[in-house]
């Protein structure tokens, strides 16, 4: 063997000592690997290593670009499975053989130095410079190995879906190309009245929807949700059936444009954009029944929408809709209702100034809404005694028990000469302000009805209702954290309920609601009057005698053990401003004890 002096860089050069033999079976190996001749032990190895190591090197990156392509089907995922593992082992196989090499190296420059010690003659600069390549090589492919394992990882990573938990269970692509989204929402009640004879103490399930939405490019997405639980069944006796509850097209262009076209929920008000698990109460105020009566419903409509956060702190929602509500296009049974084609304008501006003065711990919001359009008062001339033409919305108490105010339809029963359309106008003001866990919101609207008879003077009835609440963070969660695009959103426990050591209780909130109804342009009168003055229903219970003002009072308590589930108690109190017949029996106020139970991932 040919003495030589080295340092720690360097080993013996002689083709038939240890490192070089090392070297032949380690580029034998990764030669095969990626030909798929052996396994990456070296097993059965018979070829040749290549001249130049880098021409392994350039083999393992061509292998790796080549393995992995979008859309791989199961059996090619396997394999590039197979060929990580393989890449893994020739990692590990160079660096043994690295480390062994590097030993090597000590243990040649001790034997250099005790011969330097006997031998005069020193070794040329030619071999020390060779040596120095030799390792300089082993370690620039051991790194090219392991670049290439990270990014052949990397791209397999990319094309398997991650599921999280969020606003629905979503599937989401890796790379943001797409995600499917599915939502479900289920709210079961129990409603116990103070007077047996006319509240029914029921169990009930308010909503059930499930829904599914798919988006593409996180800007196109499609939605569609169906009620399971839809119809009002102590009023109406008529058992609950399903429905479309929603079904949009929304187009992200940027944050401060986007488009929605479809079935959906316009933006008005602050309580009535809000979806139903955001709020403090177990039901929505007094002042939800404008846009809410059953025979009046537009808290959902059909048409189309642009809203977005233009600036920070500033969100808006202008729509345009066909005015009839829920699973409704307009009619065109006669001329009167073709020519009353008008669509409703709905239009919401808010903004936060908490947000303009970086008080991260505030909520200071304030906004307008605006409804307007021209509602169908047909009502064919051999209607007979069958009640017809558009009416204002009647109201029911917060806690679904009475329907008190009952308006009669803008025309006269079976009358040909009255109103053939009404102009509806709801104006609204909003405002909140939420210092961490603590919070005062309120709104106040005015709806009018104006119209025309043939054979009257014209009219002009007007509706004042509203609400203020205060709730309270029993367990310090802030509101505004929950806060975003101009509504409050879900509130996330800081500790969310777990059994064991370390197991919090979850969110504990508490509220107290004052909210009132003022329909005093509407009064008592004959039952062939067509100014919309009050009457009596059908419903149950059944009012005979109606009430144009009331106010309640809500006391509320939610218990939030997860961000996903709730359980609310509520008492309502609700005073009339006259005495309402009910089922026989004259009452000055409805007393009652609402429960909830609540699953929401939406």
């Amino acid at each position: 063997m040919r003495k030589a002096q080295v340092d720690d860089t360097l080993y013996l050069a002689d083709n038939n000592e240890p490192g070089e033999a090392l070297f032949r079976t380690r580029s034998r190996r990764v030669r095969q690997v990626f030909s798929g001749n052996a396994d990456p032990q070296g097993k059965g190895v018979t070829s040749d290593p290549p001249r130049h190591r880098l021409a392994v090197v350039a083999g393992l990156l061509l292998g790796a670009s080549s393995a992995v392509v979008p859309g791989l089907a199961a059996a090619e995922e396997t394999a590039t499975e197979q060929r990580i593992r393989a890449l893994e082992d020739v990692v590990r196989a160079l660096t043994i053989e690295l480390e062994a090499l590097r030993r090597e190296v000590g243990r040649g420059a001790a034997a250099a130095a005790d011969s330097a010690r006997e031998a005069t003659i020193p070794t040329s600069t030619a071999e020390r410079d060779a040596e120095r390549r030799k390792v300089r090589d082993i370690e620039f492919e051991v790194q090219q190995t392991r670049d290439a394992v990270g990014t052949l990882q990397a791209r397999v990573d990319n094309q398997v879906p991650t599921v999280r938990l969020g606003e629905g269970l979503v599937i989401e692509d890796p790379a943001g190309r797409w995600s499917l989204r599915a939502t479900a929402r289920m709210h079961f009640d129990y409603r116990d009245f103070s007077v047996a004879d006319v509240g029914a103490d029921t169990f009930s399930v308010r909503r059930a929807r499930t829904g599914l939405g798919f988006t593409m490019g996180r800007v196109l997405t499609v939605f569609v949700e169906a009620e399971h639980a839809l119809g009002a069944n102590t009023q109406s006796g008529v058992p609950s059936v399903g429905s479309l509850h929603q079904a949009f097209i929304d187009f992200a262009m940027s944050p401060a444009v986007r488009l929605r076209v479809g079935q959906f929920k316009p933006q008005f008000g602050l309580e009535a954009t809000m979806t139903t698990w955001q709020h403090d109460f177990q039901e929505r105020s007094l002042a939800a029944a404008l846009i809410q009566a059953p025979q009046n419903n537009v808290l959902f409509d059909r048409g189309l929408m642009i809203s977005g956060l233009p600036w920070a702190g500033v969100n808006y929602g202008v729509s345009i809709t066909s005015g009839t509500g829920t699973n409704q296009d307009e009619l065109g049974r006669a001329r009167e209702e073709s020519r009353a084609a008008g669509k409703d304008f709905t239009a919401r501006l808010t903004a936060n100034a908490a947000e303009w003065l970086a008080l991260q711990d505030w909520v200071l919001h304030a906004g307008v809404s605006w409804k307007s359009g021209e509602q169908t008062n047909y009502c064919p001339a051999a209607a007979g005694a069958i009640p017809c033409g558009y009416r204002a919305p009647s109201a029911i108490t917060e806690a679904r028990g009475i329907t008190f105010f009952n308006p009669r339809g803008f025309n006269a029963t079976g009358s040909s000469n009255a109103a053939t359309t009404v102009d509806r106008i709801i104006q609204g003001v909003e405002g909140a302000v939420a210092y961490r866990s603590w919070k005062v919101q309120g709104e106040v609207f005015q709806a009018n009805y104006r119209g025309g008879p043939s054979n009257a003077a014209p009219f002009d009835r007007a509706i004042h209702t509203g609400y203020v609440a205060t709730n309270w963070m029993l367990t310090g969660e802030h509101f505004a954290s929950a806060y975003r695009g101009g509504i409050f959103g879900r509130i996330r426990p800081d500790n969310q309920f777990a059994t064991g050591p370390g197991g919090g209780w979850g969110a504990l909130e508490a509220g107290l609601r004052f909210s009132w109804w003022d329909a005093s342009d509407f009064l008592s009168g004959p039952a062939n009057a067509v100014s919309g003055v009050m009457g009596g229903n059908t419903l149950a219970p059944a009012v005979t005698q109606s009430a144009n003002r009331a106010n309640a009072w809500t006391a509320a308590l939610k218990w939030m053990p997860t961000a996903y589930m709730a359980y609310m108690v509520n008492y309502v109190h609700t005073n009339f401003g006259s005495r309402v017949v009910a089922n026989d029996v004259a009452l000055d106020n409805e007393r009652a004890l609402t429960l909830r139970a609540q699953f929401d991932l939406f």
